[in-house]
């Protein structure tokens, strides 16, 4: 032990005034010590530094690929329906508007009315309320433009419901024989103006709309299949 101790720390022994320890000595190698630790902490800690970030960049990508490819099943899941939608919302506006004349008073009477509005009640695009919360995987701006659209078929829906709701069934009197039920209406002719104009509108925005939806599903589709053919060439 006292042989270890006079290696390492004095070169004589016993200390006295001719020996002793150099203390300046060992404060420079102390200091050169902290020094080289100082400069492996901040190595070691850049290098965790640099994986962290290498990490967080892969995850990102990946969770960018994963929506990616959810986006291009849900467009194709819509594609149809979308495809679809300005015919059939014009086919529902032609309709409705053979209803009425011009100042919304029915043509052929409240039943044919109540008949026609009961077949249109159902949401211009069933399967994309249906997965209204996976919306969010596609391209911000279409998921968005596609949230409008439903938007309006929802407000088409209710307009649809609260006409129905005024058109009323009148049995004839008990007693009378051959007359047939009468129906009326008690709402607002309002209503059934905001209606055509909501059809109309819906007519109008969704051509352009249709055709980005496609664009955007279709090309995307065909990027994938290109890198796919690519990647097993």
């Amino acid at each position: 032990m006292n042989q270890f101790f006079r290696e390492v720390f004095v070169q004589c022994w016993p200390l006295s005034d001719k020996c002793a320890v150099d203390w300046n000595a060992w404060g420079v190698t102390a200091a050169a010590v902290v020094g080289a630790i100082t400069v492996v902490v901040a190595v070691l800690a850049w290098k965790t530094s640099s994986q962290a970030a290498e990490i967080a960049a892969n995850q990102h990508q990946v969770a960018v690929e994963q929506r990616n490819g959810r986006a291009r099943i849900v467009g194709r899941l819509l594609l149809h329906e979308v495809t679809a939608l300005t015919a059939k919302v014009e086919s529902h506006e032609t309709e409705v508007k053979a209803l009425f004349d011009d100042y919304h008073s029915p043509l052929r009477g409240w039943k044919t009315v109540r008949e026609t509005l009961r077949r249109l009640q159902g949401p211009l695009l069933p399967s994309a309320e249906a997965m209204i919360e996976n919306l969010h995987n596609l391209p911000d701006w279409l998921g968005a433009d596609l949230a409008t659209v439903i938007s309006h078929s929802r407000d088409i829906n209710d307009m649809v419901r609260r006409t129905l709701d005024q058109i009323h069934e009148h049995e004839p009197p008990k007693g009378t024989t051959g007359f047939a039920p009468t129906y009326s209406y008690s709402g607002e002719k309002a209503l059934i103006g905001s209606l055509i104009s909501q059809l109309g509108y819906v007519a109008e925005i969704s051509p352009s709309f249709v055709s980005e939806f496609r664009a955007e599903v279709l090309g995307k589709a065909a990027a994938a299949e290109g890198d796919a053919q690519t990647a097993t060439a």
